[in-house]
């Protein structure tokens, strides 16, 4: 890449490469935006090569080349950052290096080390594939999240779907109720020691007392299976079906899937289905899709339109 001529002049008294050194800095000098030489010093220093402002004024005065090209590899990787890019910079890394290595030929000389040299040259090559990765990784990044995108949009539109044949089965279940098509509840025995109570007239419940009652008695039923009386669970499931409201039974089913019970909470979906009237399945399947089970939800829902179709 060319060398973008600056605003500032050099000294004609300085030596070629000096000029085109001061020029250099010159450039880096513009990008970086610094407003005083003291500022532009502490930037170069947090960056990894402590420099005093003073030092600083004679390197861009061309008056001192630096020792060191850490100078220059933290002077450009500041202006680099402001600018964006090398084109953005006016001037290109491996043209700031020529540059500096031409503006004092005799301290290339003076190291005596071929080996120095060699290493300065691996390390240049190893920043400037850092570099490389860095901007692959961004792009990369990039890609990255707009495949999430997409996979959560489609995910979506998948939950939409399952909303849609929810509500299509709930109408179906309506449209068959009010044609008189559901079968009446049946009747079963109580057992003393179920939790919930079946609501009377005059007597409801307040909604968090429904839900922790019937979280006590999923939470008895799991225990009894646990505890290898499977029959018993299940009696003691059979037995709430025929009155437990669909709030209840919801809260039921969600905390035995909760507690992996999925056997005992589908048990209790399939005998409320068949032993309850349309609507309270009905309302037991939104109650389900409320908590975040809508397969589950959908599975009642054809168990009950199996139950009238036969």
């Amino acid at each position: 890449m060319a060398v973008r001529k600056s605003r500032q002049r050099p000294g004609e008294d300085l030596p070629v490469g000096r000029q085109e050194l001061v020029r250099v800095l010159a450039i880096l000098e513009e990008a970086v935006g610094a407003p005083t030489q003291v500022q532009l010093a502490a930037l170069i220093s947090k960056r990894g090569c402590p420099v005093r402002n003073d030092a600083v004024s004679r390197y861009l005065r061309g008056k001192r080349v630096p020792s060191s090209s850490a100078f220059l590899r933290a002077f450009y990787a500041l202006a680099l950052d402001r600018a964006g890019s090398e084109q953005s910079v006016g001037v290109g890394w491996g043209e700031a290096q020529r540059v500096y290595r031409a503006a004092e030929p005799r301290r290339e000389r003076r190291c005596g080390s071929c080996a120095q040299a060699e290493r300065d040259r691996v390390r240049d090559a190893v920043e400037r594939d850092a570099l490389v990765q860095q901007v692959e990784s961004l792009k990369q990044g990039r890609a990255r999240d707009a495949a999430e995108l997409a996979r959560l949009t489609q995910q979506i539109e998948s939950l939409e779907q399952d909303r849609a044949v929810l509500a299509g089965r709930v109408r179906e279940l309506e449209e068959r109720l009010e044609a008189g098509s559901q079968k009446g509840p049946l009747v079963l025995r109580r057992r003393a020691a179920l939790p919930p109570v079946p609501p009377q007239r005059g007597d409801r419940r307040r909604r968090d007392s429904d839900v922790l009652a019937a979280e006590r008695f999923a939470a008895a039923a799991a225990d009894l299976h646990g505890e290898g009386m499977a029959g018993e669970a299940v009696a003691s499931l059979a037995d709430a079906a025929g009155y437990l409201t669909p709030l209840e039974a919801a809260t039921a089913i969600a905390a035995l899937e909760g507690s992996r019970h999925s056997r005992l909470a589908t048990s209790l979906g399939q005998m409320i289905a068949r032993e309850r009237a349309g609507r309270a399945v009905i309302r037991l399947a939104v109650e389900l899709h409320g908590m975040g089970l809508p397969a589950t939800a959908v599975e009642i829902l054809q168990a009950a339109a199996a139950v009238d179709d036969e």
